[in-house]
């Protein structure tokens, strides 16, 4: 299989490649039919591109459909229902090409593939099969104030990959329901990653309470965020949920604050915070100073 990840330069048609991609089948996978073996290509590079494919609308060229293939089939087996699982979360259009230029680039990796690690559809990494249990970790929380709600989610994978989650909530909503629909979007966004085994934290003893049996749920909203939140737990091999105290739970309360205090227009797309620290400063005044001291002596 062979891909080739593209994008048109701005004020031109030119193509700047960014990204390929070549890989053998495996002895099973050659035993798919051609519009599967369509399939599992795309699944392949959405797993390895999906930093850039997530941000962006992806314009799919290929000699079949998978997208229409897969979306559209009647009857749905395990795998093709964990491909449509793992494409819900990208925006990506079948389009005709009409010149052959980058299809002819992908055609040529195919023909020349590498050899590489089994590929394994169930999960969207695959070195998490290389640990014994992938237990993933989420925390929940939300926020609001006059400008409205906002949830937080933050999902840490095996090997403590952090993945942030802001959610500003355009609609009323009260504060326990507001956590359910932090809850609710956190584990929609662990199965889309391919999460197995799992543990949610969160600050709310009353969801948590509720959502593990302990307490009753008597307000009747309250009931349908709870049936709703159950109706997810049978996807995972292993789900519990833990409290945390609030001080421990200052990141998603940050996402969640975040998530309300920020505005923008409609059909705006935004990439991903890259959040990062720095421990010196950008301008090294010592250095700058010595430099022009330097400097300074040399004129003299």
């Amino acid at each position: 299989m062979g891909a080739l990840l593209a994008q048109y330069q701005e004020g031109t048609k030119r193509e700047i490649a960014i990204y390929y991609l070549s890989k053998k089948f495996l002895d099973y996978e050659n035993r798919y039919n051609p519009l599967e073996k369509s399939c599992i290509a795309l699944i392949y590079a959405t797993k390895k591109l999906r930093h850039y494919l997530q941000a962006h609308t992806t314009f799919l060229i290929s000699r079949l459909d998978p997208i229409k293939y897969i979306f559209e089939k009647p009857i749905l087996t395990e795998r093709f229902a964990r491909w449509h699982a793992m494409l819900s979360g990208f925006d990506i259009q079948c389009v005709n090409q009409k010149s052959v230029k980058g299809r002819a680039i992908s055609e040529a990796l195919a023909d020349g593939p590498i050899s590489g690690d089994e590929f394994d559809d169930h999960f969207p990494d695959e070195h998490l099969l290389n640990i014994g249990i992938s237990r993933w970790k989420m925390y929940v929380d939300r926020a609001s104030n006059r400008r409205g709600n906002g949830a937080g989610v933050l999902l840490v994978d095996p090997y403590g990959i952090h993945i942030p989650f802001a959610v500003k909530l355009s609609f009323p909503t009260t504060n326990n329901t507001a956590e359910y629909q932090a809850c609710i979007y956190g584990v929609k966004a662990a199965l889309a990653e391919g999460a197995k085994y799992l543990t949610v934290y969160g600050d709310s003893n009353l969801i948590i309470s509720q959502t593990i049996g302990v307490w009753r749920v008597r307000d009747e909203r309250l009931q349908m965020y709870t049936e709703y939140l159950q109706h997810f737990i049978p996807y995972f091999e292993d789900i519990n949920f833990k409290h945390l105290p609030r001080e421990q739970n200052s990141f998603t309360d940050a996402l969640a604050k975040l998530a309300v205090n920020l505005t923008w227009e409609n059909n705006v797309k935004i990439r991903a915070v890259t959040i990062e620290e720095n421990d010196s400063p950008v301008v090294n005044l010592e250095h700058m100073i010595a430099a022009l001291t330097l400097q300074d002596d040399k004129d003299a």
